[in-house]
């Protein structure tokens, strides 16, 4: 019982809305902040990337808006939006469109997106490593301090 409350509260703490068409337009608006929106249709990896989703939002809460595009109106997006498949992740800075990622993704992918990407700054300049090719990004969460570049 116990851990069920727990998991309730983490999730609680996540802050991933899922929006119509209609909040996301009001989110893009509005938003100061970078916005990373998935769009998931329901299907096998709906769960998994859901809770990747929910990790990177629950990491990068102050610093980006993320959310997820609601799956019930996951044709209207695709229209919208030029989504071709699902999964897909859109990033979003100042109400445009800056990049996109499609496919199966998980945390450092999502990551990746939202720190490296020229639209967003983390707290200081990425270093770059040159004996192992390594990115140290100061600041963020111990989680995805140091990844490699691919």
């Amino acid at each position: 019982m116990l851990l069920f409350a727990f998991q309730i509260s983490r999730k609680a703490e996540t802050m991933l809305q899922t929006l119509t068409p209609k909040e996301f337009a009001a989110v893009l608006e509005h938003e100061s902040r970078p916005i990373l929106a998935g769009c998931l249709e329901p299907g096998p990896l709906y769960a998994e990337q859901l809770k990747v989703l929910e990790e990177v939002a629950l990491t990068c809460a102050k610093q980006f808006s993320v959310c997820l595009m609601s799956p019930d109106y996951c044709s209207e997006f695709s229209r919208t939006y030029a989504i071709a498949g699902t999964p897909s992740y859109l990033f979003f800075y100042q109400g445009v469109e800056k990049t996109r990622f499609l496919g199966h993704a998980d945390a450092i992918n999502l990551m990746s997106i939202l720190l490296v990407d020229g639209h967003s700054e983390p707290d200081a300049e990425p270093v770059f490593d040159t004996m192992d090719n390594t990115i140290h990004l100061p600041n963020i969460s111990g989680l995805f301090h140091d990844w490699k570049r691919h």
